[in-house]
């Protein structure tokens, strides 16, 4: 009996684990400096003229909408905003980033001009190119990111 309520204990918080890596949720204050991630991407809010819920979600690249869609090299990123009341916000108020980590042959792939992040338009059904750049923080992992104008989907691909 000991084992079996281990086990299911194990489970949950195994599933538990990978549900918070699929999507979260997080409260924005104004002025906040701060990240929100999912897996090996995130959104990066600098000294935030906003204040309300914000979510970031993976999702797969098996059904990308629109035409003519990049060739993904991860999952996409998917990021909304509500405000304080529940109401959603379309627009980007000051610094904000969409960032992904990337491998070694995929900053060299970016280096070369073949890696780029893109946003969705919704009302275009495209794929738009985002101004992509290297960030240098410092650290060992390699990042690229690009300032984003309007909350969506986000991805980075060829």
């Amino acid at each position: 009996m000991k084992k079996l309520l281990l086990t299911v204990l194990v489970l949950i918080l195994a599933f538990s684990t990978i549900a918070a890596g699929l999507a979260s949720t997080n409260v924005l204050k104004v002025g906040q400096s701060v990240s929100f991630y999912s897996g090996r991407a995130g959104v990066s809010f600098t000294n935030s003229r906003m204040s309300g819920v914000v979510t970031v979600t993976r999702k797969g690249t098996d059904k990308v909408p629109g035409t003519d869609a990049p060739i993904f090299t991860q999952k996409l990123l998917d990021v909304r905003m509500k405000d304080l009341k529940g109401n959603k916000v379309k627009f980007v108020t000051g610094p904000v980033y969409v960032y992904f980590s990337i491998t070694d042959r995929e900053l060299r792939a970016f280096e070369a001009g073949r890696l780029g992040i893109f946003y969705y338009d919704p009302w275009k059904n495209q794929w738009t190119g985002c101004n992509t750049f290297r960030v240098a923080n410092g650290t060992v992992r390699n990042q690229l990111a690009c300032r984003i104008r309007v909350f969506g989907l986000y991805g980075l691909g060829n």
